[in-house]
């Protein structure tokens, strides 16, 4: 048996074949001719055995959950890193992978799930469909996405039932005196009842005409007067019965 001094690199030269021949049952001639001559060249119990020689490279004692990686030309020990929500516990010859995100999955209103790990499917138990029933709106979708309501409101849900608002005064039974501001009031026909009426400011050039006043009978008593504000001096006109 020969043996060379040893160094880096180094490897030991047995036969790369099965020790049993498998025909024959004994030991194979290559093993046999090397054990007639066995050789070590360049062999040292101090160095790692190269990965070239079928070894790691490696010579570090490796600790708990550690393992050999490789990167790109060798090995090297190390061990798992967790992820997101993923944890990793090192033992004894063990390595354990804990999940620390979500473990379960529970249903809530309107979300039901079929199981609460494992492959899961969540499907909607709540609103399935959309309707705007009589109001006169129409929904952009009735079963997904954003629902976006179009249309117009129909009088018998708090609504108009017009797009313009002439169709809308229309529809709720205003007349002309609708559109009439406050201090500019015209109105022609029907007649008023019920209701004080007064002039605050009048001029001599203003005008107050009253109908339906009686013409025969006769009437001596005073029931009220009527104030009448004029350039600023207030007049009484007398109401007789």
């Amino acid at each position: 048996m020969s043996v060379t001094s040893s160094g880096s690199g180094g490897n030991l030269n047995w036969p790369r074949t099965p020790f049993i021949d498998q025909q024959t049952m004994m030991p194979s001639l290559p093993w046999l001719l090397w054990l007639q001559n066995p050789s070590v060249n360049s062999f040292s119990s101090a160095n790692a055995l190269g990965i070239n020689s079928g070894g790691t490279g490696v010579s570090t004692k490796p600790t708990n959950g550690q393992l050999l990686i490789g990167n790109g030309s060798s090995y090297t020990l190390a061990g798992l890193t967790g992820g997101t929500a993923i944890g990793v516990t090192n033992g004894v010859g063990s390595i354990t992978l804990n999940n620390l995100g979500v473990t379960s999955l529970i249903a809530g209103t309107g979300i039901g799930v079929s199981s609460a790990t494992g492959a899961v499917t969540v499907s909607n138990t709540g609103v399935l469909s959309f309707s705007a029933g009589t109001t006169g709106f129409t929904p952009s979708s009735a079963t997904t996405g954003a629902v976006t309501l179009g249309g117009i409101l129909n009088l018998t849900n708090g609504g108009t039932e017009a797009s313009t608002a002439a169709g809308a005064r229309t529809n709720l039974g205003l007349g002309t005196i609708a559109t009439q501001d406050a201090n500019n009031v015209a109105i022609t026909g029907g007649s008023i009842s019920g209701v004080s009426a007064s002039v605050t400011t009048l001029t001599t050039s203003s005008t107050i005409t009253a109908n339906n006043i009686a013409t025969t009978g006769t009437h001596t008593t005073i029931a009220k007067w009527l104030p009448v504000v004029c350039d600023g001096t207030t007049y009484y006109i007398p109401l007789y019965t």
